[in-house]
């Protein structure tokens, strides 16, 4: 008799914006549903916490930004019924990984960084008492997530070995970004504007802080626009401050494919951070050609000047964009790195052996 596989899915709220957090939780909830089969995945989305919400959750020392009742309401679930596996988005649900692995239970926590390094980073940006009280919560939170879980999944190898710094526990397995694959013939159509870079962030702290500098000190000198898109630009640092005449906000936009495929390259100018980017694997899945930090190429193991050009100053970004062919859209060795590593198939046949073992 073939037995069947139930998973109890857990994740934080989803908004309406596309960040790369949330594509990766809705690929992960893809790759269960295909795995388990649609029926048998309950999925449990927390509601948007409030300020109060995030504020007791540290009184209490719970899970981060979770009520007390939105674990209880867990616990009931995950108890009352015979799950294989809990599946928890993230690190921060602490409290709920030790109540439910005292019960028996088995959890298996995706990670998407080492938390309390990106919040370290944060609280060493912007040293306020909020942020300090939020670097203490995370790291706690985070401290007790993979002293209890069952199994932890990482994104790369650089935050398993953080993981092993910080709390002496490595992770089960590595499974990095990936993205569903496009169209073979990318098409790219014409349009009457100039050519330009493309820059991709929600609105977060390494994210307004990269494309910031690059405005400073690199935007001035290059002869191509510089588009921006995502919720980066609602931020206050660029709203209020000018900007030169090659570059736009073009803020929140419900299809990032057109954007995409008519770029010349995208910039990913990013100094700070933990995990993967989502938007480098989103680039190379357009087959586009990327410029970008240390940090941005973080997971990705491939010839960066084919890719585009690995670049951590502005003399470097400035050289390489000089040298770019704007007559080119697609970038077959970009095209040919996702298809080989990234792609969201290659994800769906390991985590399957992986939960199956």
């Amino acid at each position: 008799m073939i037995s069947i596989m139930k998973i109890f899915y857990i994740s934080r709220f989803l908004d309406d914006n596309n960040t790369g957090a949330k594509y990766v939780m809705q690929r992960n909830l893809r790759a269960l549903q295909k795995i388990a089969g649609r029926d048998n995945v309950i999925v449990y989305m927390h509601e948007k916490p409030s300020i109060a919400t995030y504020f007791m959750s540290l009184l209490r020392q719970g899970s981060y930004g979770v009520s007390i009742q939105d674990e209880q309401s867990v616990l009931k679930i995950a108890q009352s019924n015979n799950y294989d596996w809990v599946f928890l988005e993230g690190t921060l649900f602490g409290n709920v990984v030790k109540k439910l692995r005292k019960k028996g239970i088995r959890t298996m926590v995706y990670a998407h960084n080492v938390d309390a390094m990106l919040y370290k980073q944060e609280m060493e940006l912007n040293s306020t008492l909020i942020a300090k009280l939020r670097y203490i919560h995370v790291s706690m939170n985070e401290r007790t997530t993979l002293q209890w879980t069952s199994k932890l999944l990482a994104l790369t190898e650089r935050d398993n070995d953080g993981f092993k710094q910080l709390y002496d526990r490595g992770a089960d397995i590595i499974l990095p970004i990936t993205y569903e694959r496009h169209p073979n013939n990318i098409q790219v159509s014409t349009l009457n504007i100039k050519p330009y870079l493309l820059f991709v962030g929600s609105n977060f702290f390494p994210n307004v802080e990269g494309i910031n500098w690059f405005i400073d000190y690199v935007a001035t000198h290059i002869d191509l626009d510089v588009r921006i898109v995502g919720g980066c630009c609602q931020n206050q640092l660029l709203q209020n401050r000018p900007l030169p005449v090659n570059v736009f906000l073009d803020g929140y936009v419900n299809d990032l494919s057109a954007f995409y495929k008519e770029a010349v390259a995208v910039i990913i100018p990013i100094f700070y951070g933990s995990g993967m980017k989502t938007k480098t694997i989103e680039a190379l899945s357009y087959g586009k050609t990327i410029i970008g930090t240390e940090e941005a190429f973080v997971g990705v193991s491939a010839d960066y000047d084919r890719i585009g050009g690995l670049c951590n100053s502005p003399e470097e970004f400035i050289d390489k964009i000089s040298l770019l062919d704007k007559s080119i859209r697609v970038n077959e060795y970009s095209l040919n790195v996702f298809n080989s590593y990234f792609s969201e198939e290659i994800f769906i046949d390991k985590l399957r052996a992986f939960i199956n073992e």
